[in-house]
């Protein structure tokens, strides 16, 4: 966390090392602390992956619908997302 701290909040490289931080967490199964630094991760106009990487921890977690909320979430605000077709994909099969 003492990386996120040092980062200047809103900016890309927070985002990037936010959503690092938590597949770090991810990886070591603690699924809690991956979603508190994904959702500290937030920032307007960068919600999209962010709310991917939530949505796939949700899975993870079997809460299918925490993923579908996120999946529906993204879809509502990043209407011209990259990720736009892989959640509706997603959200199709929950």
């Amino acid at each position: 966390s003492n990386l996120i701290a040092m980062v200047e909040a809103e900016t890309d490289l927070f985002v990037l090392s936010s959503i690092y931080l938590a597949n770090v967490y991810r990886d070591q199964g603690n699924f809690a602390s991956a979603l508190e630094v994904l959702q500290g991760a937030r920032v307007e106009g960068i919600t999209d992956i962010v709310l991917m990487e939530e949505a796939e921890i949700y899975l993870q977690q079997e809460d299918s619908e925490k993923a579908k909320e996120t999946l529906q979430l993204l879809i509502q605000e990043n209407p011209k997302s990259v990720y736009l077709a892989k959640a509706k994909q997603m959200l199709e099969l929950l």
